[in-house]
């Protein structure tokens, strides 16, 4: 191909020459550029000088990007571009050879004046964005010169093919055999994505979560063969706007049907994969992915010769798919990633309960607040009652926020999955759909950052809350439920957050007050452990006259006596939650899919101080500090699951099971006692008020309504058998299985007057020890009936480890 002047184009010597270098071009390096950067191509016409310049005004910071659509004849004295009929007798020598760009140091060929620019680091700044996009339009280019060469071969049959693409390495060989280079599209999408490289391609491969498909879609009349298409995918974790490029016959076409052709099968194959409750549409996977496209197609048209835009429709290059092997292999590699990236998406969105209380100035830096998390409404207000009152200074709500939980949260540890990718945990579509649980983590500013390792210090710096402490009541659901549950979800996804020094943390309420019956003033003891009651019982001092004691399951048990030290209750130091070197396998044990392991550990003594010491002696905990563990000290993840679950646990195994000798459960016994002393047809509602009131029965009222209406309920396939009690009313049917009762509060039943007394004659009860509470007596310890009542009933045991 030969210019006005007779010289030949395509020679390195014509190259040099045209742009003002000199005759070696490797050689003069040195003096290439003083004012830009640019590529030089030919039009159809072979008669026009076309450049793609990248330039930036001096002190601005825009840059004026020049596509194959002016013909460029220099800059003008005010540094201003000319755009008129090129001069080839005055080339200019302003602007960077950027075909070399791939293979050598960016750095020597770049004016720094122009860009007003003498500090190294900002030069380093502005270089990482400028090689970005040479890179770019070195590789375009090269591929047009292709595209040109193939276009013009029957008018110019003399051209040898000295511009080759091998399309399953990418690589794009300079037009000079002096130098020759290799553009790596990938390393260019990578550069677009903003990926930091290493050089090692499996390496950024892997980091960037990237995958290249080859595929062929459809036969080209002007080569004679199939085409092959390159496809780049990119997953996009760390937000941000994707990147879409394609390079289409050597021409940067960005987004368009190309892209979108390609976008939209792997969009609607890995939306096919996906639950539809979480992500609806194939939008929100579009949103993720950075999509490369390099490719030619069947004689493109163009609307003229200083245009880019390819008209050529879909209905020409389009009419076969993706390889859906290839879209396979790229979902197995990386399936579990965009499950996780799209799902956290989808749960930030979901609408959360508003049961958040805020600490005015979580989240703002240099303050240090404290999420409580009360178990319900109760222990809620009386933390917004403390909040409020004036006794408490420093307790107030610039640092104390609270979110109510209400009530047993969701076993994590059963609804998760562990990724193959990082070897993490992460939620499952059932906890994603709990309201509770990740409400609590939208709060605590958890919600999306499912895989983060929080042992970092500038991650634990962005959450809102820098301590969680758990509220719950002094019983067996609140301390032995409630908070290990809590306890599990934390330490299953954020593993270094647990153990963050402080960040768990349990205050704990007053579980027995001890009044003098002539005074109404304070309590002369407080008692925050069971522990430290007895040992105070066990004294002198407890056999005092006049005194009178009061336990309390948790803080909405507190008369108007007892609330001033509940406000009190807020300013007693914490106990840290320490999760020690045992905490992980007893939490596998105790909270796991092991029903075996569960049994093993229900079915041993209960661990003893001694016990507990010997399995945490790389915690420095001793027997002594253990039984002595009181407001301040920590408390270890080990202890709270292997005395608090581990006595809730056996509590409801024993609560479920009937006894041998009066085949009751305790629930029965209870309900028994009231019902003897109940002549004549009773609301069921009546029936567990009276329990509630006399007998001590504190498991809800929904519970005991159902226990006594099962109690009334005679059938096939019912609990049931041999009823103590009749029903006056509709107790459920045979057809849904007993499970469609009448209301509690208009059913009526009464006592089977001779069967109670043929199987517990009312003279032997006076011989059995009796349940106490202070000086409350309720129903009896244990009675034997006449008859074996454990065989003639049906008992179901849903209880841990065991199913009866």
């Amino acid at each position: 191909m030969k210019m006005k002047d007779g010289s030949q184009l395509w020679t390195p010597e014509a190259c040099a020459t045209r742009i003002g270098v000199g005759s070696n071009l490797a050689a003069k390096t040195d003096n290439i550029g003083t004012n830009g950067s640019g590529l030089m191509v030919v039009n159809a016409n072979c008669d026009e000088l076309i450049l793609d310049t990248i330039w930036k005004k001096p002190g601005t910071r825009s840059k004026k990007i020049v596509r194959y659509s002016q013909v460029f004849n220099g800059l003008d004295n005010n540094g201003n571009f000319r755009v008129n009929e090129p001069d080839f007798d005055k080339p200019e020598d302003h602007f960077i050879e950027a075909i070399r760009a791939g293979g050598t140091s960016v750095t020597a060929f770049v004016n720094w004046s122009l860009f007003g620019i003498s500090d190294d680091t900002k030069k380093n700044a502005y270089f990482t964005h400028l090689r970005r996009d040479m890179l770019t339009i070195a590789a375009e280019t090269k591929i047009y010169l292709d595209y040109i060469y193939e276009r013009m071969s029957a008018n110019f049959s003399h051209l040898a093919p000295e511009i080759l693409i091998n399309w399953s390495e990418t690589e794009v060989r300079s037009i000079s055999d002096v130098s020759p280079i290799k553009v790596d599209f990938k390393s260019m999408m990578r550069n677009l994505r903003g990926v930091e490289t290493t050089g090692d391609d499996a390496a950024d491969a892997a980091a960037a979560s990237e995958f290249t498909m080859v595929t062929t879609v459809s036969k080209s009349h002007t080569y004679g063969s199939e085409l092959p298409w390159m496809v780049y995918i990119g997953i996009r974790s760390n937000g941000g706007k994707p990147t879409k490029c394609s390079i289409i016959n050597g021409v940067r076409v960005p987004r368009g049907t190309h892209i979108d052709w390609a976008l939209d099968q792997i969009a609607e194959f890995i939306h096919g994969k996906l639950d539809k409750k979480f992500v609806k549409s194939t939008t929100a996977v579009k949103a993720i992915l950075d999509i490369g496209v390099i490719a030619r197609c069947i004689d493109p048209e163009f609307d003229s010769q200083t245009k880019t835009r390819i008209t050529d429709g879909k209905k020409r290059w389009g009419a076969q798919t993706i390889n859906p092997t290839k879209m396979k292999e790229f979902y197995t590699k990386f399936g579990e990633e965009i499950m996780e990236i799209l799902y956290n998406k989808s749960s930030k969105r979901k609408k959360i309960v508003p049961t958040h209380f805020p600490a005015a100035n979580c989240g703002k830096p240099g303050y240090s607040c404290s999420l409580f998390v009360p178990e319900g409404k109760s222990a809620a207000g009386a933390f917004k009652a403390a909040i409020q009152t004036d006794k408490l200074p420093g307790f107030t709500q610039d640092t104390n926020g609270s979110y109510d939980i209400g009530g047993v949260p969701i076993n994590a540890l059963k609804n998760c999955r562990k990724s193959a990718r990082d070897g993490r945990y992460y939620p499952n579509d059932a906890l994603l759909k709990n309201v509770k649980l990740m409400g609590l983590f939208h709060v605590a500013g958890l919600g999306d950052k499912f895989g983060v390792d929080f042992s970092i210090d500038a991650e634990f710096k962005k959450l809102p809350y820098k301590h969680m402490v758990f509220l719950v009541d002094q019983d067996h659901d609140g301390i032995g439920k409630i908070m290990p549950l809590l306890i599990v979800a934390i330490a299953t996804f954020w593993p270094e957050l647990a153990k963050r020094p402080g960040y768990l943390q349990w205050l704990p309420t007053p579980v027995v007050r001890v009044y003098k019956t002539s005074t109404k003033k304070a309590p002369i003891k407080v008692f925050y452990t069971m522990h430290e009651f007895d040992a105070w019982n066990a004294t002198s001092a407890s056999k005092e006259a006049g005194l009178k004691i009061f336990y309390y399951k948790g803080l909405g048990g507190h008369d108007e006596r007892g609330k001033s030290e509940v406000s009190a209750m807020f300013s007693v130091p914490r106990r840290p939650i320490i999760v020690d070197k045992c905490a992980g396998g007893h939490i596998d044990g105790y909270y796991g899919d092991d029903a075996d392991c569960r049994k093993r550990y229900l079915s041993a003594n209960p661990p003893t101080a001694a016990d507990l010491a010997t399995e945490m002696k790389d915690s420095a905990v001793t027997a002594t500090t253990l039984c002595e563990m009181t407001v301040g000290h920590d408390l270890p993840v080990t202890y709270v699951l292997r005395t608090f679950s581990h006595d809730y646990m056996l509590d409801t195994l024993r609560r479920a099971m009937p006894d041998i000798g009066s085949g009751l459960t305790e629930s029965r016994a209870k309900f028994l006692s009231v019902i003897r002393g109940i002549a004549g047809e009773t609301k069921v509602t009546a029936i567990v008020g009276r329990a509630m009131a006399d007998m001590g029965y504190a498991h809800g009222d929904l519970s005991a309504s159902s226990t006594v209406t099962n109690m009334a309920t005679v059938g096939e396939s019912a609990n049931t058998q041999v009823p103590l009690v009749i029903p006056g009313g509709n107790v459920g049917t045979p057809v849904e299985g007993y499970n469609d009762p009448a209301s509690a509060r208009y059913l009526k039943v009464k006592r089977n007057d001779q069967l109670i007394r043929a199987l517990y004659p009312i003279c032997d009860i006076a011989l059995y020890p009796h349940v106490t509470e202070g000086t409350d007596i309720y129903e009896p310890e244990w009675q034997a009936a006449v008859l074996p009542f454990i065989l003639m009933n049906v008992y179901g045991m849903p209880a841990n480890g065991w199913r009866a």
